[in-house]
């Protein structure tokens, strides 16, 4: 799987390939909240796979938007209010 929540938590396997350029190779499992968030964001299931080249290519902007649609996805996902996803993960 390559989106979010699955069962897995994003774990690369002979059928996954790159979220953004759709590579099967050099795969990594990419926390979308990193830092001292990283364990939640792996804990929840807020990762996606990624290339090398695509995640080390992560513009800021990028990675902001990632950020964003994940927390949106777990609003909806988990049925968070903003502030139960603030005491989790903090301020975007």
């Amino acid at each position: 799987m390559n989106s979010l929540f699955d069962e897995n938590k994003g774990t690369p396997d002979e059928n996954s390939k790159c979220y953004l350029c759709g590579s099967q190779e050099n795969l990594e499992l990419h926390p979308v909240f990193d830092g001292a968030q990283q364990d939640k964001s792996k804990e929840y299931g807020l990762t996606v796979i990624l290339c090398h080249d695509c995640r080390n290519g992560l513009t800021d902007g990028m990675n902001q938007s990632l950020k964003l649609w994940a927390q949106n996805l777990a609003m909806i996902h988990f049925r968070w209010v903003i502030d139960d996803f603030i005491r989790m993960f903090g301020k975007i």
